[in-house]
């Protein structure tokens, strides 16, 4: 789509089998996490599944070389989320539903040696085959900063994770932001990829818009990862050519990126 192998070489390098992991929020602080596995053998994935093994409110199996591990914590999310909860244009009164959430399920995949899209597929069908269990009412995605309601990730799941598709909305997340010069998008999630998160900046493109061509740009990033020349025209919107560099972030904390602006 767009983008000489950089010079700077800031982008992530994922480890084989480093953890990948998702939680689900609950309304109350228990799970039946033994029952919500038996029930995963039912699934198309069920038989790879191997004998689990249970402790405390911690139930682990084998799924291929994959290690599951899903525990139930019966206390709130220890960290704050009131920041996911804002970014989260997906799901804009996620700080009403989810603030008072009284439990959380761990879900994490260890020692894979799939690559991480892979990975992320396993652990997205795991967590949508669990999230229509009663009780869960919110997904919180670490790797994307960002909450999802349950219904919206299932659907999402079902309808975009194939042998040829991504479901790039819930593994990345795309926030906008506006001013009076137009709108800038930052991504958070492709760094877990290992690739560059993507920044738009002051662009005269509706978010509806913006958000369309960064999923084609994020998802041609992960399948692909192409090179970045700099200056590279990415996009025309109307006369303004939109032009793409590896630059450090416009936001502390963040790196280098891969900066688009006219």
């Amino acid at each position: 789509m767009f983008f000489s192998r950089p010079k700077i070489d800031e982008a992530p390098v994922i480890q084989p089998g480093e953890p990948v992991i998702a939680f689900l929020l609950l309304s109350q602080p228990d799970f039946p996490v033994a029952e919500a596995v038996e029930r995963l053998r039912t699934l198309p994935f069920g038989p790879g599944m191997s004998d689990t093994n249970e402790q405390d409110s911690t139930v682990a199996f084998y799924l291929g070389d994959e290690i599951v591990g899903i525990s139930n914590v019966p206390t709130q999310y220890p960290d704050n989320l009131e920041e996911p909860y804002a970014a989260s244009w997906m799901f804009p009164d996620a700080a009403t539903v989810l603030g008072n959430h009284a439990g959380f399920v761990s879900v994490t995949l260890t020692n894979g040696a799939g690559d991480p899209v892979q990975r992320h597929a396993t652990l997205t069908r795991l967590v949508a085959a669990l999230a229509g269990e009663p009780g869960v009412i919110g997904i919180f995605w670490p790797g994307a900063a960002a909450v999802l309601r349950p219904d919206v990730f299932i659907k999402m799941t079902a309808s975009t994770l194939t042998d040829n598709a991504l479901p790039i909305y819930l593994w990345v997340n795309m926030r906008v932001a506006q001013n009076q010069k137009g709108n800038s998008l930052v991504t958070t999630g492709l760094n877990k990829f290992g690739r560059y998160e993507i920044e738009v900046v002051d662009v005269k493109v509706q978010p509806s818009g913006l958000r369309e061509f960064v999923y084609g740009a994020a998802d041609t990033l992960i399948k692909q990862n192409p090179p970045v020349k700099d200056g590279m025209e990415v996009a025309r919107f109307g006369a303004s050519i939109l032009r793409a560099s590896l630059k450090p972030s416009i936001l502390d904390g963040r790196g280098t990126v891969i900066r688009m602006q006219t």
